[in-house]
């Protein structure tokens, strides 16, 4: 992965899906190309086929560790059904969650250079953040009427 363009990690409508997207740009092409954007509406419920520049990769939870765990327990005939509940709930809460590439299972690479976050959605509501906090709204980001 180059370093030198940006790779976002974005979130589309506050946890609905995860997206790794690898923009191909450079800070100043991204910040360019988002303050020029004059509306994210043909990414509204699917970034993917809306047109954004570089790769967009869904990432989803690994669950196969968690849903072996709660098999097991619940195979587990030494147990009550009422222990076997609370001992699966537990590992719900105690196993580590893990985010990998929908298509792939593959595991998160590194955010070797630091990743930005964003927000994708509505006008209203989307935006980009650099490592260091700054926040950049598109072009169609409604400005706060005083």
């Amino acid at each position: 992965m180059d370093v030198s363009t940006v790779t976002v990690l974005m979130d589309e409508e506050y946890g609905y899906r995860e997206w790794i997207w690898r923009t191909g740009m450079t800070p100043d092409q991204l910040v360019e190309w988002w303050a020029n954007l004059p509306t994210v509406m043909p990414f509204f419920c699917n970034p993917s086929e809306g047109g954004m520049p570089g790769d967009l990769l869904q990432i989803v939870e690994d669950e196969d560790e968690i849903d072996a765990e709660a098999s097991r327990i619940r195979s587990d005939k030494s147990l009550s059904v009422e222990e076997q509940d609370k001992a699966i709930v537990l590992a719900y809460k105690t196993i580590p969650y893990k985010m990998v590439i929908k298509d792939t299972g593959e595991p998160l690479p590194n955010a070797k250079g630091g990743w930005w976050r964003g927000h994708v959605h509505m006008d209203e509501d989307s935006w980009l953040e650099t490592p260091e906090g700054v926040t950049h709204h598109h072009a169609g980001y409604p400005e706060e009427e005083e």
